[in-house]
């Protein structure tokens, strides 16, 4: 017999007879301009992709085309992106409603709010990506999202979170440091986590492409690119080639 708890599951992964692939990116750094680059490959690869911003401030809105009051959901640069649920129960609900030609491969939740997510949500994830910078705010606030997340009447088991550490410098601040910030919450964490080193370059195309109102990223540095092409990678559990080729096709897209 399926608990509720499992229901929820089974229903973001099963779709017209295809599997939807759940990707959560949790934490209080802005990771919007690098969500819009990997959603942009993932959908250069055929993937139907939504995005959906669970962020306090919502600051998708900042990035793409001005959403009227009455949709749900808007098409940009080849994915879907909505603003307007409040937490994954009203994200779930749209998807039961859409026809199965309609449903699709891959969900991308940004957020950072204490209560989009559920644990059984988090838990249930294909992937779950802590984004992080080494500021005191953004590491102090990651730990109030994750606790509000594990406050759960379920014992929480041992679970696999990736981490992308956003503005990386030298510091003083290690991974082990930020592993011990949250250390009583039952992570896995990887053996190395993404870095994403502060890069002039990248944050001036970051501002263009808001002002714009598009994607693009031709100029962006090599640890940018190497980033969106090793979780593209994972989220489409694929070939480095495959990846390489939608990346490009994005590019020239832009």
């Amino acid at each position: 017999m399926i608990s509720i708890k499992n229901l929820w599951a089974l229903r973001f992964n099963r779709n017209g007879g295809k599997y939807m692939k759940k990707i959560l990116f949790i934490g209080a750094a802005d990771k919007s301009d690098l969500l819009l680059s990997i959603c942009k490959v993932l959908a250069s690869s055929g993937s139907r992709v939504l995005l959906v911003d669970g962020t306090v401030g919502k600051k998708l809105r900042y990035s793409i085309n001005h959403f009227k009051d009455d949709q749900a959901v808007i098409e940009f640069e080849g994915f879907d992106v909505s603003l307007s649920f409040g937490n994954i129960s009203e994200v779930e609900g749209y998807l039961n409603e859409q026809d199965q030609n309609e449903q699709y491969d891959t969900l991308i939740v940004d957020t950072d709010a204490n209560d989009f997510l559920t644990y059984a949500d988090y838990k249930n994830a294909n992937m779950r990506i802590i984004v992080t910078s080494y500021e005191k705010y953004c590491m102090d606030q990651n730990e109030v999202i994750i606790s509000s997340i594990y406050s759960t009447d379920d014992k929480p088991g041992q679970v696999e979170v990736d981490r992308i550490i956003v503005n990386s410098v030298e510091c003083g601040i290690d991974e082990d440091y930020l592993n011990m910030q949250l250390a009583n919450y039952y992570i896995i964490w990887p053996e190395e986590s993404f870095y994403l080193p502060f890069d002039e370059v990248n944050y001036a195309i970051k501002i263009r492409n808001q002002h714009n109102k598009r994607i693009n990223f031709k100029r962006v540095s090599r640890a940018y690119l190497s980033v969106i092409g090793e979780i593209s990678q994972k989220i489409l559990d694929c070939d480095k080639k495959t990846v390489k080729t939608a990346i490009k096709l994005a590019q020239r897209r832009g």
